[in-house]
Formats: C-alpha cells, sequence, structure tokens
C-alpha cells in the first residue's frame, strides 16, 4: 500500500508545477548512474514506474499512452535520455522524472 502511495503521488506531483524532492527512495541522480554504469538497473526501475503507472490509472482517465510496439528498452532510453537533457531535474525523485519523460514522449492525444 505504501509504495502505491509513493506512485501516486510522484504521478500527481509530476502533473503538478512542483515535484517530490529528494527525500525519496531514489533520486534522479541515481537513476541516471544506473543509465550510464547500470543500464539493467535503470530498466527495471524505469519497467516498475511504468508498470505501477499503468496499473494504478487503468480505468481512469490517462495522460500516457505508450504503443503497444514500444519496447521496454525504448521505455528506459527514454527516461535516460530525459535526465541527460534536463540535468536540473535530477535532484527530484527518479519516479517523477520517468513519468515526466513517459508524459513528453508518449502524450495521449
Amino acid at each position: 500500500m505504501k509504495v502505491s502511495f509513493i506512485f501516486v503521488s510522484a504521478y500527481l506531483a509530476m502533473s503538478a508545477t512542483t515535484c517530490w524532492a529528494q527525500d525519496s527512495f531514489i533520486g534522479g541522480n541515481d537513476l541516471y548512474n544506473w543509465c550510464i554504469n547500470e543500464p539493467i538497473e535503470a530498466h527495471r526501475y524505469v519497467i516498475g514506474v511504468s508498470d505501477t503507472e499503468a496499473y494504478i490509472t487503468e480505468g481512469k482517465s490517462q495522460i500516457i499512452c505508450i504503443p503497444e510496439t514500444v519496447s521496454s528498452i525504448q521505455l528506459r532510453d527514454t527516461a535516460c535520455l530525459y535526465l541527460q537533457n534536463n540535468p536540473a531535474n535530477r535532484h527530484y525523485a527518479a519516479a517523477s522524472s520517468v513519468l515526466a519523460s513517459l508524459v513528453k514522449a508518449f502524450p495521449c492525444s
């Protein structure tokens, strides 16, 4: 239940003007380091956030629409590229950065 609350909080924070701060379990700097040095760990984390977001929003209004043809590696690469291109946001929670990257790359239109 606590994990669900954390991801819901990250989801809501991502859509607001303020983001969840570094008091989280994994920060954006940690995830970016994994992107560079431990891509398998980055992959696992990004997929976990993506799957949790999909579960929480199932049957509700969605802002992230990932096509079925997108691979999990593409999701990881999307999040890692977002962190690379937005170093000023790396002090926020990694989950909010992953969600921000997916909203930007795969918006529902």
